[in-house]
């Protein structure tokens, strides 16, 4: 079967061509901001939003110069799928989320496959830009923008899209062909996610898996420490002035190097679940699905901040990719109250520290191994005993 695979690589190219780059994203901001207006004022005039088709046909009457045609038109899609997005959403109880309002100065921009030329020979893709007029008064292709890549593109390439993290990154989503597997097995597994124990999980065999997070946790701490030390000094520097410039790219470099880390410890501890889930045969995983959680807490601001930079997202995501390979699949069902109800009676204790404790028979075990085997047991007919204390734990080198 096909699956699409993405790859993000690092841009080089000359200066011509790194200011048409910089073109390409204000020119899509621009459009965007356009499309946002064009939305808002059909809103207040007619209580409705516009279709993806009069949204698509309006980008073609900004004029820009460098972005093409294709690359405006999925811009116009774009904004059609964002206020789609929070309308479901809406609809489900987040009613703190807002349609899009703020103008953008720059917004990546995406050309599909027909408008890419990718030389696999050089290592470079070429990127079509804007027609032009000459002066024999026909349309002219415009000079294509030619970027160099040291690692190896790949091969049937589908979307390209062009992001500026402290550089200019190419995102290239490419489509390959992997074997399609399916495990055939009695053993189901069931995950808890955590801030601090990232994944945690139990199958019917009492196997049970703890991989910690304290890395992306340190990672992210002193990526906090450093940003208030580094907005605090770009405070007292004077606007414009070459300090205050300094400070914002090192601000930058902080910020990008960071999320090179984050996803590296990411895309580390979800394989090292879908080798673990390989080895013991599990063919299906259940997970607590914890979307929207730090909307229903109410802490301290350390904590509401731990809460709002977990990436659980991120890693259902790779998690459910991963498996999904292997043959394995992910089933999100509702987590409430798994870590809270004790193994052995039955009885409903809100957790301290990193041990339950029952208040009613006093048992006491690790508090995420309870709320995996609470999701399991809930969620299946093994109806399984009291967890043993056989953890294998796990950590991101």
């Amino acid at each position: 079967m096909e699956q699409y695979k993405t790859i993000k690589l690092k841009i080089n190219c000359n200066k011509t061509d790194l200011n048409k780059l910089f073109q390409c994203n204000r020119e899509s901001a621009l459009i965007w901001n356009e499309c946002l207006k064009f939305n808002q004022l059909n809103y207040k005039d007619n209580k409705k939003l516009h279709t993806t088709r009069e949204l698509v046909d309006y980008t073609k009457t900004i004029d820009v110069q460098t972005i093409c045609a294709n690359s405006k038109q999925i811009i116009g899609k774009k904004i059609f799928d964002a206020y789609n997005a929070i309308s479901k959403a809406r609809k489900v109880g987040r009613t703190d989320l807002n349609y899009p309002w703020k103008e953008k100065n720059f917004y990546p921009t995406e050309w599909s496959y027909q408008y890419l030329f990718p030389n696999y020979e050089k290592n470079e893709i070429r990127l079509t830009t804007s027609q032009y007029i000459g002066e024999d008064g026909k349309n002219h292709n415009g000079q294509q923008i030619r970027m160099k890549f040291k690692m190896k593109i790949p091969n049937n390439i589908k979307l390209l899209k062009l992001i500026y993290k402290n550089g200019f990154y190419a995102v290239i989503s490419y489509l390959v062909e992997v074997e399609e597997r399916e495990i055939i097995s009695n053993n189901i597994a069931s995950i808890d996610l955590g801030e601090i124990h990232a994944i945690t999980s139990i199958d019917n065999n009492n196997n049970q898996l703890i991989i910690t997070g304290r890395k992306i946790r340190s990672l992210k701490q002193f990526r906090n420490k450093k940003i208030a030390e580094l907005t605090s000094k770009i405070d007292k520097c004077k606007n414009g002035s070459n300090q205050r410039k300094k400070y914002k790219k090192a601000l930058n470099y902080l910020k990008a190097k960071t999320e090179r880390q984050v996803m590296d410890c990411i895309h580390k501890l979800t394989r090292m679940y879908t080798n673990w889930a390989v080895e013991k045969g599990i063919s299906a995983v259940y997970v607590g699905d914890v979307t929207n959680i730090e909307l229903h807490v109410k802490s301290s601001k350390i904590v509401n901040q731990k809460l709002n930079q977990w990436d659980y997202g991120k890693i259902l995501h790779y998690l459910e990719y991963k498996l999904g390979l292997e043959g394995i699949k992910l089933i999100k069902v509702n987590e409430a109250y798994s870590s809270q109800i004790c193994p052995t009676c039955g009885e409903k204790t809100k957790p301290k520290g990193r041990v339950y404790k029952c208040s009613n028979c006093e048992s006491e075990y690790h508090r995420d191994i309870v709320g995996a085997w609470n999701i399991l047991n809930f969620n299946t007919d093994y109806n399984l005993k009291l967890p043993e204390a056989n953890i294998k734990y796990l950590r991101i080198a």
